[in-house]
């Protein structure tokens, strides 16, 4: 009997991809399957902040009215993977583009008799590249996951709901000094940086030491404006590790500022701030305030020494 397999999605958080086809196409009697997928109910947006930098990361978009957010306004990207048991590739790859695809949210497929491992990957950027179980990414950007096991009988129809959970963290540096007139942009380099994912697990990888720099150019209307917002986000691996990060602002011939943070862990679904001055010197021992947003699961504030 040959039927299908439907995934109905409702999302957080997606930007455009290039759909692959499956890689062993599958010909074998099937059986229907249906999911209907929904995000977390403690999965909440970011909060607002001011003069965020145009660094490729989009935010979240912020809700019309309640309840009337749509697939499109959260994710344009879908990644769905596909495992047979104890096979290590996929017998299913396909990336799902909001761009594209006129049905986005709704993954037909279809399953012969057999026991599955199921992946879901909605992001905000182009499809990922997938070498193992190791998928990298043009940037890493709001990424929601689930991995489930499926068995599959001959002639029989599966119905579930199922829940994709947020699996990035994000790094934030707020000013509290003006950027100054001659100032043109502002870098941050993070080693350590965890920017590819484990798609069996859902958990960050390390894939070299080498420095990924995020540079801002300021803009005209930025100058002598305080409360900008530098950020990126960062998968989180298996184990707490850190990350340091250079904080460094350019005039154009010469270095404004330049100072170290240290031991960066990053917390799954928490938004991890950092409020201080970024582009000059304190003359006094000031404190750079850390803070862990709680609501995405929240905010923790920590003071850092100024230097």
């Amino acid at each position: 009997m040959k039927t299908h397999v439907c995934w109905v999605l409702a999302l957080l958080a997606c930007m455009g991809c290039n759909r692959s086809e499956p890689v062993d196409p599958i010909d074998e009697s099937l059986s229907d399957v249906t999911f209907s997928v929904a995000l977390s109910q403690e999965t909440i947006p970011f909060p607002d902040t001011k003069g965020i930098p145009p660094l490729d990361i989009p935010d979240p978009v912020v809700e019309r009215e309640e309840g009337e957010k749509t697939l499109k306004d959260q994710c344009c990207t879908i990644e769905y993977i596909v495992y047979e048991e104890n096979e290590a590739e996929p017998v299913r790859k396909i990336c799902y583009s909001a761009q594209e695809d006129l049905d986005f949210g709704i993954i037909s497929d279809a399953l012969p008799q057999g026991v599955y491992t199921i992946l879901f990957i909605a992001h905000n950027g182009p499809g990922g590249t997938l070498s193992g179980s190791e998928m990298g990414f043009e940037k890493v950007s709001d990424t929601f996951y689930l991995s489930m096991e499926l068995e599959v009988e001959a002639g029989q129809e599966y119905h579930q709901t199922i829940t994709l959970h947020r699996i990035v963290s994000r790094i934030e540096f707020v000013s509290t000094d003006a950027v100054p007139e001659e100032a043109v942009s502002f870098t941050m380099d993070v080693t350590r940086y965890p920017n590819q994912l484990d798609i069996r697990t859902g958990q960050g990888i390390v894939a070299n030491n080498d420095p990924v720099s995020f540079t801002h150019q300021f803009t005209e209307e930025q100058i002598g404006t305080t409360g900008i917002t530098h950020a990126f986000y960062t998968f989180v691996p298996e184990e707490m590790a850190t990350m340091d990060v250079t904080l460094t602002a350019h005039a154009e011939a010469e270095v404004l500022r330049s100072r170290e943070v240290n031991g960066i862990t990053p917390l799954t679904n928490r938004i991890i701030r950092y409020t201080g001055r970024l582009y000059s010197h304190s003359p006094s021992d000031d404190e750079f305030i850390i803070s862990i947003n709680d609501e995405w699961d929240g905010t923790d504030e920590n003071p850092l020494p100024e230097e």
